[in-house]
């Protein structure tokens, strides 16, 4: 497949956009289609040869969130790759695609050796700011770009010094409501474990503690991206889309609820929609100051309501009339059992 030189044009266009992090949806797309398409790596090798100074000069060497960033959506990319391919012509065609996905590494990263000493230009090392909230406490945080972010106990929010200089880029533990402030130009990116959440402008919860079974994002406005490197998935949610994902398993559903009911920690109530009672338990350990020890066969009992400011003893009586367990109190600590 040979390309004219208006395509290649277009192509280089569609990778510096893309590096920049200013794709369109749609010129991300065009740019993945073009790549199914091709039998052949040699205009990127002529990119990477010929027009390499180029972009580097109007995009510059990514900074380490970025490359991050990067790497993550080059690994959804080499999925979506694999999969154009028909077993049959995948052994013959190995080489090429390997040698096409080396090149398009070292175009969308940046981070070849060879290419960092052919610009001469050293990696630059990123400072970062944290944000964290104690066991049952929540923190209201407001972002440099104009973003929200309400964190839940237990929770915190990392990101580099330089936030808003060129990208919108944080990394989560835990859970928070985030309120974006919009900004077409730069996409707000939160990574959080394998996921990673991309919007313009828009309002939605995202509850990923690295202890629990589950993560889940709740959309209350406008519409988010998620993205799970692990699992191959990219799904679009729009408001009261509710996106559940077993860490375990990789299953996932997808349901339409009222958001409202996902973002009433901020308010102090406890909300579970068919959680495992192992999570509710986390979830109360995070919460209160005392000690929730769970000491039964299984785990799985699945648990929903609301349970507005009550004491931890009212919580917990509640989840054993409705799971037949009992528990006993010691002190700071209570533990369920049969």
């Amino acid at each position: 497949m040979k390309n004219t030189q208006s395509e290649d044009s277009n192509l280089i266009r569609l990778m510096q956009l893309y590096i920049e992090n200013r794709c369109t949806e749609k010129e991300r797309d065009e740019l993945l289609s073009w790549l199914k398409q091709t039998e052949s790596y040699d205009p990127i090798d002529s990119i990477l040869n010929n027009h390499w100074e180029g972009i580097m000069d109007e995009v510059g060497a990514p900074d380490q969130s970025r490359e991050k960033e990067l790497r993550n959506e080059f690994k959804l990319i080499k999925h979506k790759l694999k999969r154009t391919k028909s077993p049959n012509k995948r052994k013959s065609l190995e080489l090429t695609w390997f040698i096409k996905v080396a090149a398009v590494i070292l175009l969308f990263a940046g981070i070849g050796a060879s290419i960092y000493q052919l610009k001469d230009r050293p990696a630059t090392s990123v400072s970062y700011a944290e944000f964290k909230s104690e066991h049952g406490k929540i923190k209201k945080i407001k972002l440099a770009d104009g973003t929200f972010v309400t964190l839940n106990s237990a929770s915190s929010l990392k990101l580099p010094t330089d936030f808003n200089s060129k990208s919108r880029f944080v990394q989560l533990e835990g859970e928070a409501f985030f309120d974006v402030a919009k900004n077409v130009k730069k996409p707000f990116i939160i990574q959080s474990g394998d996921a990673r959440i991309k919007v313009l402008g828009t309002s939605f919860n995202v509850k990923a503690y690295k202890e629990d079974k589950l993560m889940a994002v709740t959309v209350a406005t406008g519409k988010v991206m998620v993205n799970m490197d692990a699992m191959d998935l990219q799904l679009k949610l729009l408001p009261n889309d509710h996106l559940s994902i077993n860490k375990l398993t990789s299953e996932f559903t997808k349901t339409t609820v009222d958001e409202t009911n996902y973002n009433k920690w901020i308010s102090g109530i406890l909300h579970f929609d068919k959680e495992p009672l192992v999570d509710v338990i986390k979830e109360l350990n995070r919460k209160y100051d005392k000690k929730v020890i769970l000491r039964c066969r299984s785990g799985s009992q699945q648990i929903s309501g609301s349970h507005d400011n009550k004491s931890l003893e009212a919580v917990v009586e509640a989840i054993c009339f409705t799971t037949g367990l009992k528990y006993t109190q010691n002190g700071d600590t209570i533990l369920i059992h049969e």
